[in-house]
C-alpha cells in the first residue's frame, strides 16, 4: 500500500530488518535510538512516527515536532502523555500534529479495519484478534488499561443491551 515509504525502527538494525523482511512490500529497516537526543537529519525523509513503546524522556517527540514530524502513541502511560502535551506550541509551530493514547484495541485496530472497509467497498465481516505479546513482560500501565478498557467496553455492552431492550 505504501511501497519504499514505510520504515521500520529500533536500536537493534538486525530485528528492524528481520520484522522489516516479514512485512514486505518495500518496508524498509533503520537505526533509531529514541533514548539518547535524536540529531533532526533522522527525520529528513519522516512525516510520521507511530510510536509502540513506552517512553521515559520527551527528548524524541520534542525532536520531532520541532522537524515538522507527526507523531501517534499507543502507549498507556498517562505520566507521559501529559509531558508530551506540553509541546502543543512546539507542534503547532512546525505544523506536527500528535495523537496520543491510542490504544491498540479497540482503538488502533478499529481505525485501521474502517480504513481496510472504505479502501476495499465490500467487506461482510473484519476479525480482529489481538495477541498481547508471545509471553512478553508487560508494564503495570499496560496491563491497568488493558483491564479497563476491557471492562468498560463490556459495562458500556451490558449497558447499550439493557437500555435498548
Amino acid at each position: 500500500m505504501f511501497p519504499q515509504k514505510v520504515i521500520i525502527a529500533g536500536r537493534d538494525l538486525e530485528k528492524a530488518s528481520k520484522a522489516a523482511n516479514n512485512i514486505g512490500h518495500g518496508v524498509t529497516a533503520r537505526v533509531i535510538n529514541i533514548t539518547s537526543k535524536p540529531s533532526s537529519e533522522i527525520f529528513e525523509d519522516i512525516t510520521l512516527v507511530l510510536s509502540c513503546i513506552n517512553q521515559v524522556t520527551t527528548d524524541f517527540v520534542e525532536q520531532c515536532f520541532r522537524n515538522g514530524t507527526s507523531y501517534i502513541n499507543i502507549s498507556a502511560g498517562y505520566n507521559f502523555i501529559a509531558q508530551v502535551e506540553k509541546f502543543d506550541e512546539i507542534a503547532k509551530q512546525h505544523h506536527a500534529t500528535a495523537i496520543l493514547g491510542v490504544g491498540v484495541s479497540p482503538r488502533l485496530t478499529n481505525l485501521i479495519a474502517a480504513h481496510l472497509l472504505r479502501k476495499s467497498g465490500l467487506v461482510l465481516r473484519i476479525d480482529i484478534i489481538l495477541e498481547l505479546g508471545l509471553g512478553d513482560h508487560h508494564g503495570k500501565a499496560r496491563i491497568s488499561h488493558k483491564v479497563l478498557t476491557l471492562f468498560l467496553f463490556y459495562v458500556y455492552n451490558q449497558w447499550d443491551s439493557i437500555v435498548s431492550g
